[in-house]
Formats: structure tokens, C-alpha cells, sequence
């Protein structure tokens, strides 16, 4: 494209899914080897630059300087998962919902330290486990421990099977650890919990504390710590208005971020450049 000029020819606008901290991330080989291919390409001449959130924006746009700008649009909901013939369940009062690739920068080892705390007071808790992934021994051994209080389905969840965990929660737990620079574009099961209307409690990582936080759709903890993360499940399970508020404004934010929404941010953009040209 650079060779033919095509973006002095045209207007470019390039969307970063991620942005790393690091621009060269050398403790992860395959990262290092692409960052370092981009490095030796001639840039193209972008317009604009867009990000899922105000993390990423203040990163990339120090990086780049104030020659081009870059615009936040959040990722759009998983709302496809809604359209599978799924086996809808109901409610159910003390069940909390962990979904995705387990692995470690998601928390799950706080998460389940804090089961056994919430037990105390809500003995018949349920921390349903619904993917793919390797639980730390200490984790194994607190399911172990309370085998009545978990329920894990170690496998990738099919889309038509993804509406009969959500349809069972109470509520959507997303216990992230920090990122260095909180960089992350979004959480596919924030998208998830939005679009089934589900309350979520989450850590102050990444962009959490304005999606969940300020929009009203749950509760947002410090990251890696237990007892945060156990009162205010507590505090949900037990007060079932409070959660069904909360539901109302996660549907509301559904609709916020329906990809229909989230289709006409960009076509607002792309014509805005257009008329710059």
C-alpha cells in the first residue's frame, strides 16, 4: 500500500484491537517478532486511529503525538448468542457465573478464594466455571474442599449452549487482575453479561470501573482481593432488588453497545474524514 501510495490516495483509519504497553514485547517471542516486522515498514499516513477505550486512547495517542488523532468506540455486545435455540433455564438466586478462557490474568484463583468467604454467609453459593482452561493448585484444592459450592465445565462452551449459563446466573463475576498500563480492549464476557441482561461484579481493571461501575450494571472491587470481591457478591445475592436495577441498566447498556449503535459511530467517523479530504 505505502509503494502505491494508495494512502496519500486515499484515507486511512486503522483500528487497534489491543494496544500493547510495550511496543516491543520481547517476553513474548511472536509479539516481538511482529513488532519488530512493523518497525521496519514505512508507516502509512493514517487519519484517525480508533480504540475501545480511554485506556488505550491515552497510551496509543502518546505514542503517535497529537499529528493524528484517535477516537474511542467500544467494542460492540455479543448479542449473537441470544439467537441460538439454547436451553433457558431459570434464574437462580445464589449461582455466580465465571465465563471464558480460564487463565491466570482473569483472576479466577481471587475468585475462588473468595467462595469459601461468601459461603459463610451464603452457605448454598454456586460459582458455576464455564470454559477452557488450567485452575492453579490452590484453586483445585478449594473446590475440593467445598465441592457442593462449584460446578466446572472444563471445555469450550458451543454458542448454542453459552444462553443456558447466563440464563442460570445471578450474577456475572469478572475478578481481572491489572494489567500493566490497563490496556485491554475489552472483556467478550462483559459483551456476554450485557447482552443477557445479567448484573456484573468486577475488578478496577481496564475499562471495567466505566463500563460496570459508572453505568450502573454492577460493582466494581479492587483487583486480587478476596474479601472485596466476596461482600460485594454478598451483597448482591442478597438483595435481589438491587440486582434487578442493576440487570435494567446492563440491557441498557446492551443496547448502548448494540453492534447497530456501534456501526454508526464508525460510519460518523469515516464520513467526518471523508469531508476533511
Amino acid at each position: 500500500m505505502k509503494r502505491n501510495r494508495l494512502d496519500e490516495r486515499y484515507p486511512f483509519v486503522v483500528t487497534h484491537h489491543e494496544v500493547p504497553i510495550d511496543r516491543v514485547p520481547l517476553s513474548r517471542p511472536p509479539e516481538a517478532l511482529e513488532s519488530a516486522i512493523d518497525a521496519l515498514i514505512p508507516d502509512l499516513r493514517t487519519e484517525r486511529f480508533i480504540v475501545h477505550t480511554e485506556n488505550q486512547r491515552k497510551v496509543l495517542q502518546e505514542r503517535v503525538g497529537d499529528s493524528t488523532p484517535v477516537e474511542v468506540i467500544p467494542h460492540g455486545v455479543n448479542d449473537m448468542f441470544r439467537n441460538y435455540d439454547y436451553d433457558e433455564r431459570p434464574e437462580e438466586d445464589h449461582t455466580v457465573l465465571f465465563f471464558g478462557h480460564v487463565i491466570p490474568a482473569k483472576g479466577i484463583d481471587t475468585l475462588l478464594e473468595a467462595i469459601p468467604i461468601v459461603r459463610e454467609r451464603v452457605p448454598d453459593v454456586t460459582l458455576v466455571i464455564a470454559g477452557n482452561g488450567r485452575l492453579g493448585t490452590g484453586s483445585k484444592r478449594i473446590i475440593e474442599r467445598y465441592p457442593a459450592n462449584f460446578e466446572v465445565h472444563d471445555s469450550f462452551i458451543p454458542n448454542d449452549q453459552v444462553g443456558e449459563f447466563f440464563s442460570r446466573a445471578a450474577l456475572v463475576a469478572l475478578p481481572y487482575r491489572q494489567q500493566k498500563g490497563g490496556t485491554k480492549g475489552h472483556s467478550g464476557a462483559l459483551a456476554t453479561a450485557f447482552s443477557f441482561g445479567k448484573p456484573v461484579v468486577a475488578s478496577a481493571a481496564g475499562d471495567f470501573p466505566s463500563q460496570v461501575g459508572e453505568s450502573g450494571a454492577g460493582a466494581i472491587v479492587p483487583p486480587q482481593d478476596p474479601e472485596a470481591l466476596a461482600d460485594a457478591i454478598v451483597d448482591l445475592l442478597e438483595d435481589r432488588e438491587k440486582r434487578a436495577r442493576m440487570a435494567e441498566n446492563s440491557e441498557k447498556q446492551a443496547k448502548r453497545l448494540s453492534w447497530d449503535s456501534i456501526a454508526d459511530r464508525h460510519l460518523d467517523l469515516y464520513e467526518s474524514v471523508l469531508d476533511e479530504r
